[in-house]
């Protein structure tokens, strides 16, 4: 009847009612989990570790694959559209979403225009299956074959460098006997994660650094 009423208690007013009564109330304001964490792709008995940021850096996940020779998705919840980062036997393959705009964003790559069809085609694809849209366009040959593992590494690189000015976030990964069709040729690199971390850390912008991460202005450490 009254829309700021969540529980009513008949009297004599007894402690067993009282529990119920609070119980009822707490479960009902229980918070909404994440959306981004009710993935209908993922293998929950396939989950080899996870972790929070605030208490295991993503660093370290990435050491951690890579010592291990894991092969699988390094998925880091992002918002609503999670990051995933492809590992085969601890080398990277490349980084993708299916938020094409997020991956698209601070592109310096034009789009060919002459099959526009085609690109909205790769986006939607993208949105539905984490597919890079570069690989789709290839596949298509709308793409160079030369370029695209490079344009592939790099975006997935600045995909990334997303992550570090993120804020606290939760991660997981997920072991795999095989990827998608879409990664599954796709050659991983040589590089460390050192030096893959380096190459990502190159594509953040100084003005989305968090004020601990700021140099100091006077030049101190």
């Amino acid at each position: 009847k009254y829309k700021n009423v969540i529980w009513t208690v008949t009297k004599p007013v007894t402690q067993e009612l009282l529990v119920t009564a609070v119980s009822g109330a707490l479960e009902q304001a229980k918070p909404k989990p994440n959306p981004a964490g009710s993935l209908l792709f993922r293998d929950y008995s396939k989950i080899t570790f996870s972790g929070h940021t605030g208490f295991f850096s993503l660093h370290a996940a990435l050491k951690m694959a890579y010592g291990d020779k894991l092969t699988g998705v390094l998925r880091i919840f992002l918002n609503r559209f999670p990051v995933e980062l492809y590992i085969s036997k601890g080398r990277f393959v490349f980084a993708t979403t299916r938020n094409f705009h997020l991956y698209l964003r601070e592109s310096t790559f034009i789009l060919p225009s002459t099959n526009l069809g085609l690109v909205i085609e790769a986006q939607a694809n993208q949105a539905a299956t984490g597919c890079p849209l570069f690989l789709y366009l290839s596949n298509r040959n709308e793409f160079p074959h030369d370029d695209v593992v490079k344009i592939t590494r790099d975006h997935g690189q600045r995909l990334f460098a997303n992550l570090w000015t993120a804020g606290r976030v939760n991660f997981e990964f997920e072991e795999m006997s095989a990827f998608p069709d879409y990664a599954k040729n796709f050659p991983p690199t040589d590089e460390d994660p050192d030096n893959w971390v380096l190459a990502s850390m190159r594509h953040v912008k100084f003005d989305t650094l968090l004020a601990a991460q700021r140099p100091d202005p006077t030049g101190r450490p």
